[in-house]
C-alpha cells in the first residue's frame, strides 16, 4: 500500500474569522415568534390549485385515460396525462429518481397518474373522482431478492438490477487462506420513512417559455437541473426560489410532483400550487431504502486484516436507480490485504427509495463495524488496537480508485481550476486519503476511559 506525507499549510485558527466563530442565524426571529413562511403558507397572485390522481395498483400499464367529465367540472382550469407529459426522462443526481414525470406505466401503489388544476382545491379533488382509467393489471415484485432472479416482473425497460458496483483487490480465495479466522454476518434494515414534521407544497408559474418555481428544496440547483431534463428547456430560463423545509431528512430534494406542478401550470398558463396532504408526504415521495449486507471478514493471530468481502443489496423501489453507498466503508478498512465489494441497486413494485441520513453507509457500515468487533474477540484484542492496526492512515492508498467506472472523466478535468504549477504532484496524490479515523479512536477512547472499562 502507498503511503505519502501529505503537506499543508494551515492557518491559525485564532485567525479565523468565521470558523469558530457566532454566527447570527438570519431567519431565527421569525422561527421563534412563528411569522416564517413555509411553502404550505406560499401564495401568489393570480394562483390556482392542484391535486394529483395516484395509482391504486402496485404496477399496471394505463390503457385508457378519460379526462373529459373532470374538464367539465366547473371550476377546471386543464387536466394533464401522460400524453401531454414530455417524452423525456429527468434524473436526481443524487439517485433518487429516474423517469418521466407521467408515464403510461404505473410502477407502485400512490404512482401520479394525472392531474387537475382548478379554482379551488375542493373543487381539484372533486375533479380527480370524474377521471375514468382503464388498466391492464401487470405482476408485480416487493421483495429486492425476488426481484433479482431472472424470471422476476421486469419493473424497468432497462431491467430491474444495475450492473453492480464493484471495488476488488487482491485475490479473495488468497485472503481466506492468509487468515486464522474468518467471521460472517447478514444484517438486512428495513425501510423506514423520513416524516418530516412539516408537509411540502410547489408552485410553479410560467411567463411565456420561463418556468419560476417556489418549493422546499433542499437541492434547488439540483431541481432546476430536473425540470431542465424534464422539460427539454434551458437552465437559463429556469428559476427556483427554495422555500423553508423545517426539516426534510433527505425527503425534499427534488421530487416528481414538483415536475408535475410544472407541466400543469404549463397547461393552464396560471401559476399552480400543489399542496401534499400528510398521507402524500409519507406514501408517495421517497423512503428510506431497505437495504441487505452479507459480509466477511478474516485476519491473523497478531490482528492483520487479511480478507473484507461484503455483497450489499439495495432496493430503489419503482424510481430510484442507486448503486453506490459506503465509499466510507470501503476505503476506511482500506488496509485489508485482499477485499471485495460488490453493491447491486435493485428495482422493486414499493414507493420509490432515496437517500436519508447517510444512505447506505449505515447498513453496510453496521455489518463491518459488527465483523470487526467478532475478529477483535476471536483474537482477543482490544477493538480500538484492531481498527488502530487496520483502518487507512493518512496519506494511503484509497480503495475506491479500484471501482469500476471510477473517475469517470480524466484527472485533468478533476483538477481544472488549479494552477498550473501545483498540478505535477495532484495525481500521485489524488487517490490518496487525506485523513483518517485514528484521532477519533484515540481521542474518543480517551473520553471514554475506554482501558478502564
Amino acid at each position: 500500500m502507498k503511503n505519502v506525507t501529505l503537506q499543508t499549510d494551515y492557518k491559525d485558527p485564532s485567525s479565523f474569522t468565521i470558523a469558530g466563530k457566532g454566527v447570527p442565524v438570519k431567519d431565527a426571529r421569525e422561527k421563534v415568534t412563528g411569522t416564517l413562511k413555509f411553502a404550505v403558507d406560499m401564495k401568489i397572485q393570480g394562483m390556482v390549485y392542484g391535486k394529483i390522481l395516484r395509482s391504486p395498483h402496485a404496477h399496471a400499464r394505463i390503457t385508457h385515460i378519460n379526462t373529459s367529465k373532470a374538464e367539465a367540472l366547473p371550476g377546471v382550469l386543464g387536466v394533464v396525462t401522460h400524453n401531454d407529459a414530455p417524452d423525456l426522462n429527468w434524473e436526481n443526481a443524487w439517485f433518487n429518481y429516474r423517469g418521466k414525470m407521467l408515464d403510461g406505466i404505473v410502477r407502485f401503489v400512490g404512482d401520479d397518474m394525472a392531474a387537475v388544476a382548478a379554482t379551488t382545491e375542493e373543487i381539484a379533488e372533486a375533479a380527480l373522482e370524474l377521471v375514468e382509467v382503464e388498466y391492464e393489471i401487470l405482476p408485480s415484485v416487493f421483495d429486492p431478492e425476488e426481484a433479482m432472479k431472472p424470471d422476476a416482473p421486469q419493473i424497468r425497460e432497462e431491467g430491474n438490477v444495475r450492473d453492480p458496483y464493484i471495488v476488488e483487490w487482491g485475490d479473495v480465495a488468497k485472503g481466506e487462506q492468509e487468515a486464522d479466522f474468518i467471521v460472517g454476518c447478514e444484517i438486512k434494515f428495513a425501510s423506514q420513512q423520513m416524516a418530516p414534521l412539516g408537509r411540502n407544497a410547489c408552485i410553479a408559474e410560467w411567463n411565456d417559455d420561463r418556468v419560476t418555481m417556489w418549493t422546499a428544496s433542499q437541492t434547488p440547483s439540483e431541481l432546476r437541473d430536473g425540470i431542465h431534463e424534464a422539460f427539454g428547456i434551458p437552465l437559463s430560463k429556469i428559476r427556483v426560489c427554495a422555500l423553508p423545509s423545517g426539516s426534510s431528512f433527505g425527503n425534499w430534494w427534488s421530487a416528481n410532483f414538483m415536475m408535475v406542478t410544472a407541466l400543469l401550470a404549463k397547461k393552464v398558463r396560471k401559476p399552480v400550487k400543489i399542496e401534499l396532504t400528510n398521507e402524500e408526504c409519507m406514501a408517495t415521495v421517497k423512503r428510506r431504502h431497505l437495504e441487505i449486507t452479507r459480509g466477511r471478514m478474516g485476519c491473523k493471530k497478531d490482528g492483520t486484516l487479511t480478507l473484507a468481502q461484503f455483497d450489499h443489496i439495495i432496493d430503489n423501489g419503482g424510481y430510484g436507480f442507486k448503486d453506490d453507498v459506503g465509499f466510507f466503508c470501503v476505503d476506511n478498512w482500506g488496509r485489508a490485504q485482499h477485499g471485495h465489494y460488490a453493491i447491486h441497486g435493485v428495482n422493486t413494485n414499493l414507493l420509490t427509495a432515496g437517500c436519508m441520513r447517510a444512505v447506505g453507509d449505515v447498513t453496510l457500515g453496521s455489518c463491518v463495524e459488527r465483523l470487526a468487533d467478532m475478529c477483535a474477540i476471536q483474537i482477543d484484542m482490544d477493538p480500538v488496537n484492531f481498527r488502530l492496526k487496520n483502518q487507512i492512515k493518512s496519506g494511503e492508498e484509497l480503495r475506491m480508485q479500484h471501482s469500476k467506472g471510477y473517475l469517470k472523466g480524466s484527472i485533468d478535468e478533476y483538477l481544472e481550476g488549479i494552477p498550473e504549477e501545483q498540478r505535477k504532484d495532484w495525481p500521485k496524490l489524488f487517490h490518496l486519503s487525506s485523513g483518517s479515523t485514528e484521532d477519533i479512536l484515540l481521542k474518543g477512547a480517551q473520553k471514554f476511559d475506554w482501558k478502564e472499562k
